[in-house]
Protein backbone atom coordinates (compact mmCIF):
# COMPACT_ATOMS: atom_id res chain seq x y z
CA UNK A 1 0.00 0.00 0.00
CA UNK A 2 3.15 2.20 0.86
CA UNK A 3 4.72 1.75 -2.44
CA UNK A 4 1.14 2.42 -4.14
CA UNK A 5 0.45 6.20 -2.84
CA UNK A 6 4.43 6.71 -3.16
CA UNK A 7 3.87 5.83 -6.86
CA UNK A 8 1.00 8.32 -7.14
CA UNK A 9 2.85 10.82 -5.21
CA UNK A 10 5.67 11.08 -8.05
CA UNK A 11 3.19 11.17 -10.76
CA UNK A 12 1.80 14.45 -9.64
CA UNK A 13 4.72 16.78 -10.49
CA UNK A 14 4.60 15.39 -14.36
CA UNK A 15 0.90 15.81 -14.57
CA UNK A 16 1.10 19.27 -12.82
CA UNK A 17 4.44 19.97 -15.55
CA UNK A 18 1.77 18.66 -18.58
CA UNK A 19 -0.95 21.15 -17.51
CA UNK A 20 1.66 24.10 -16.73
CA UNK A 21 3.36 23.41 -20.41
CA UNK A 22 -0.48 23.50 -22.04
CA UNK A 23 -1.41 26.82 -20.19
CA UNK A 24 1.86 28.47 -21.29
CA UNK A 25 1.37 27.45 -25.01
CA UNK A 26 -2.08 27.54 -25.28
CA UNK A 27 -2.24 31.73 -25.77
CA UNK A 28 0.63 30.88 -28.72
CA UNK A 29 -2.54 28.85 -30.79
CA UNK A 30 -5.02 31.82 -30.58
CA UNK A 31 -4.45 34.40 -33.94
CA UNK A 32 -3.62 37.62 -33.05
CA UNK A 33 -6.02 40.88 -34.53
CA UNK A 34 -5.13 44.00 -35.73
CA UNK A 35 -7.84 47.27 -35.74
CA UNK A 36 -8.01 49.49 -39.37
CA UNK A 37 -10.69 52.37 -39.41
CA UNK A 38 -11.47 53.48 -43.35
CA UNK A 39 -12.77 56.73 -43.57
CA UNK A 40 -15.44 57.93 -46.21
CA UNK A 41 -17.20 61.17 -46.97
CA UNK A 42 -19.80 62.41 -49.55
CA UNK A 43 -18.35 64.69 -51.61
CA UNK A 44 -19.66 68.57 -52.47
CA UNK A 45 -20.28 66.89 -56.29
CA UNK A 46 -22.32 63.67 -54.67
CA UNK A 47 -19.60 61.04 -54.97
CA UNK A 48 -18.10 58.70 -52.41
CA UNK A 49 -14.92 59.74 -51.40
CA UNK A 50 -11.74 58.02 -49.68
CA UNK A 51 -10.53 59.86 -46.73
CA UNK A 52 -7.53 57.21 -45.90
CA UNK A 53 -4.37 56.87 -47.19
CA UNK A 54 -3.16 53.93 -48.08
CA UNK A 55 -1.64 51.53 -45.75
CA UNK A 56 0.11 49.36 -48.42
CA UNK A 57 3.81 50.20 -48.32
CA UNK A 58 6.35 47.62 -50.08
CA UNK A 59 7.60 45.21 -47.54
CA UNK A 60 10.73 43.82 -48.17
CA UNK A 61 12.33 40.20 -46.21
CA UNK A 62 11.49 36.93 -46.00
CA UNK A 63 7.84 37.35 -47.15
CA UNK A 64 7.92 40.27 -49.34
CA UNK A 65 4.48 42.82 -50.03
CA UNK A 66 4.82 44.67 -53.26
CA UNK A 67 4.00 48.71 -52.16
CA UNK A 68 -0.01 49.82 -53.16
CA UNK A 69 -0.46 53.19 -53.37
CA UNK A 70 -4.30 53.45 -53.70
CA UNK A 71 -6.54 55.41 -51.35
CA UNK A 72 -8.23 53.26 -48.98
CA UNK A 73 -5.63 50.19 -49.52
CA UNK A 74 -6.01 47.74 -46.55
CA UNK A 75 -3.53 45.22 -45.42
CA UNK A 76 -3.79 42.37 -42.82
CA UNK A 77 -0.52 41.41 -41.86
CA UNK A 78 0.99 38.32 -41.74
CA UNK A 79 -0.39 35.85 -38.96
CA UNK A 80 -3.16 38.52 -37.76
CA UNK A 81 -6.62 38.48 -38.40
CA UNK A 82 -8.08 42.15 -39.58
CA UNK A 83 -11.05 43.69 -38.46
CA UNK A 84 -12.04 47.00 -40.67
CA UNK A 85 -14.70 49.60 -39.44
CA UNK A 86 -16.02 51.92 -42.33
CA UNK A 87 -17.31 55.28 -41.28
CA UNK A 88 -19.10 57.30 -43.25
CA UNK A 89 -18.59 61.58 -42.05
CA UNK A 90 -19.08 64.71 -43.05
CA UNK A 91 -22.62 66.27 -44.78
CA UNK A 92 -24.42 63.17 -45.78
CA UNK A 93 -27.20 64.92 -47.19
CA UNK A 94 -27.48 66.50 -51.00
CA UNK A 95 -29.40 67.49 -53.80
CA UNK A 96 -29.88 63.67 -54.96
CA UNK A 97 -30.72 62.62 -51.04
CA UNK A 98 -32.37 65.51 -49.48
CA UNK A 99 -32.60 65.82 -45.47
CA UNK A 100 -33.72 64.67 -43.49
CA UNK A 101 -32.66 61.37 -45.66
CA UNK A 102 -29.09 60.91 -45.47
CA UNK A 103 -26.57 58.25 -46.68
CA UNK A 104 -25.57 55.21 -45.23
CA UNK A 105 -22.71 52.47 -45.44
CA UNK A 106 -24.94 49.38 -46.18
CA UNK A 107 -22.64 47.27 -48.31
CA UNK A 108 -18.87 45.66 -49.10
CA UNK A 109 -18.38 43.33 -52.10
CA UNK A 110 -15.52 41.75 -52.71
CA UNK A 111 -13.81 40.40 -56.23
CA UNK A 112 -11.07 40.56 -58.43
CA UNK A 113 -8.12 38.22 -56.14
CA UNK A 114 -4.80 39.18 -57.39
CA UNK A 115 -5.91 39.99 -60.58
CA UNK A 116 -6.91 43.37 -62.27
CA UNK A 117 -9.55 46.06 -60.95
CA UNK A 118 -12.87 44.60 -62.22
CA UNK A 119 -15.26 47.17 -64.15
CA UNK A 120 -18.62 48.59 -62.89
CA UNK A 121 -20.87 45.90 -65.56
CA UNK A 122 -18.03 43.10 -63.57
CA UNK A 123 -18.98 44.42 -60.28
CA UNK A 124 -22.71 44.64 -61.07
CA UNK A 125 -22.70 41.31 -62.48
CA UNK A 126 -19.93 38.82 -61.52
CA UNK A 127 -19.13 35.98 -63.79
CA UNK A 128 -17.12 33.75 -61.98
CA UNK A 129 -17.28 32.26 -58.06
CA UNK A 130 -15.01 34.16 -55.71
CA UNK A 131 -11.54 31.83 -54.96
CA UNK A 132 -11.49 28.89 -51.91
CA UNK A 133 -9.42 31.77 -50.03
CA UNK A 134 -11.28 34.72 -50.83
CA UNK A 135 -14.12 32.52 -48.99
CA UNK A 136 -12.03 31.03 -46.01
CA UNK A 137 -11.00 34.68 -45.18
CA UNK A 138 -14.21 36.74 -45.55
CA UNK A 139 -18.11 35.55 -44.61
CA UNK A 140 -19.28 36.33 -48.34
CA UNK A 141 -21.42 34.85 -50.97
CA UNK A 142 -19.07 32.93 -53.33
CA UNK A 143 -21.42 34.13 -56.51
CA UNK A 144 -21.89 38.13 -55.99
CA UNK A 145 -19.22 38.64 -53.94
CA UNK A 146 -21.39 40.11 -51.09
CA UNK A 147 -19.82 40.27 -47.41
CA UNK A 148 -21.51 39.85 -44.20
CA UNK A 149 -20.60 42.22 -42.08
CA UNK A 150 -21.98 43.81 -38.54
CA UNK A 151 -23.22 47.47 -37.99
CA UNK A 152 -22.38 49.55 -34.95
CA UNK A 153 -25.02 51.46 -33.52
CA UNK A 154 -23.13 55.00 -34.64
CA UNK A 155 -23.85 53.43 -38.41
CA UNK A 156 -20.05 52.22 -39.28
CA UNK A 157 -19.85 49.16 -40.68
CA UNK A 158 -17.27 46.38 -39.43
CA UNK A 159 -15.61 43.83 -42.02
CA UNK A 160 -13.96 40.82 -40.24
CA UNK A 161 -11.21 38.98 -42.14
CA UNK A 162 -9.55 36.07 -41.41
CA UNK A 163 -6.36 36.36 -43.04
CA UNK A 164 -5.11 33.07 -43.21
CA UNK A 165 -3.82 32.03 -47.35
CA UNK A 166 -0.76 30.50 -47.27
CA UNK A 167 0.56 32.93 -49.37
CA UNK A 168 -1.15 35.66 -49.10
CA UNK A 169 -2.94 37.71 -52.08
CA UNK A 170 -4.28 40.97 -52.62
CA UNK A 171 -8.23 41.49 -53.88
CA UNK A 172 -10.02 44.16 -54.40
CA UNK A 173 -13.59 45.91 -51.96
CA UNK A 174 -16.81 47.76 -53.26
CA UNK A 175 -17.94 49.90 -50.63
CA UNK A 176 -21.72 50.92 -50.53
CA UNK A 177 -23.28 53.93 -49.76
CA UNK A 178 -27.09 54.26 -50.20
CA UNK A 179 -30.03 57.09 -49.44
CA UNK A 180 -31.95 56.50 -46.77
CA UNK A 181 -34.77 57.14 -49.05
CA UNK A 182 -36.31 54.12 -51.03
CA UNK A 183 -37.76 56.20 -53.78
CA UNK A 184 -34.62 57.74 -54.26
CA UNK A 185 -31.22 55.49 -52.87
CA UNK A 186 -29.18 56.93 -55.49
CA UNK A 187 -26.29 54.39 -54.57
CA UNK A 188 -22.47 55.53 -54.40
CA UNK A 189 -19.18 52.87 -54.77
CA UNK A 190 -16.07 53.45 -54.16
CA UNK A 191 -13.42 50.69 -54.70
CA UNK A 192 -10.10 50.06 -53.33
CA UNK A 193 -7.53 47.60 -52.48
CA UNK A 194 -6.64 45.20 -49.84
CA UNK A 195 -4.33 42.76 -49.13
CA UNK A 196 -3.67 40.10 -47.00
CA UNK A 197 0.01 38.48 -46.41
CA UNK A 198 -1.31 35.39 -45.36
CA UNK A 199 -0.66 32.94 -42.29
CA UNK A 200 3.03 32.41 -41.21
CA UNK A 201 5.14 29.68 -42.92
Amino acid sequence: MNDLLRSKAAGKPFLVLIVFCFVATAPSLVQARKYETVKLEISDAGTLVMKSESKCPMKTGRKPRPEFPEKGCIRAPEGEALEVEFTLSGTKSNDACKKPQEYKLDGIQLGGKNGLKPTTAQWDNPTTLLDDEVQADFSVDSGSGWANFSTNANGNIVLENNNESEDGYFFWYRVRATCSNPETPNTLYYDPRGDNEGAPN
